[in-house]
């Protein structure tokens, strides 16, 4: 390897689903109420799109 090349660790799509999935209900469980206002996008495609917005649930 040369100078500055840094290598990166390889991932199972079992593994990377298992973390995106966790992410997701963390942000749905936890998040979502501790912020004033939100916004889900999809960003899979060229440009990014709005899934769902809203404002967190703080008393």
């Amino acid at each position: 390897m040369g100078a500055g090349t840094a290598r990166r660790p390889t991932r199972s799509g079992g593994v990377i689903r298992r973390r995106f999935a966790a992410g997701l209900r963390n942000f749905h469980t936890h998040y979502k109420q501790a912020v004033d206002e939100w916004t889900l996008y999809d960003n899979s495609g060229p440009s990014l799109v709005i899934i769902e917005k809203g404002a967190g649930m703080q008393p």
